[in-house]
């Protein structure tokens, strides 16, 4: 047994090809020729992923078809690129803590602010970061 046969066994909890295929809007044919191959192409797998609501990337990732590392090393940047300005205000609001002083701040400076003090954004509203002496 293959390790796309295996992947596509586990996924389906050994769902027949025909089930799976019109699960994922796939033709019976296609899966049971790539299934009976040993080999499905990337195509097949985001669809299956997709239908069992199993993440595509790490699909591809358990098939072959880009590594590990390759998740890792693009996921980042991959997914700001994706994400949506309100998205990414959110997600700077989060990591300031928002703090009302802190969205006060131009930009630039709010984000050369060190996080590991919690009520360090409260002391630099009040002081400014050039007079906080605490680490």
């Amino acid at each position: 047994m293959s390790t796309h046969q295996r992947w596509f066994d586990d996924l389906t909890d050994q769902a027949s090809r025909k089930s799976a295929a019109e699960r994922a809007d796939l033709p019976v044919s296609t899966l049971n020729f790539q299934y009976k191959r040993g080999e499905f192409s990337a195509d097949v797998v985001v669809a299956l992923a997709r239908a069992y609501g199993v993440s595509p990337i790490v699909a591809l990732a358990r098939t072959g078809f880009i590594t590990p590392d390759e998740v890792v090393k693009g996921g980042a940047s991959e997914a700001l690129q994706l994400a949506s300005d309100m998205d990414l205000l959110a997600e700077v609001g989060r990591r300031i803590k928002a703090s009302r002083a802190v969205w006060d701040m131009p930009l630039d400076k709010a984000l050369s602010l060190p996080e590991q003090d919690p009520d360090y954004f409260e002391r630099v509203a009040e002081t400014g970061p050039e007079d906080d002496t605490e680490p």
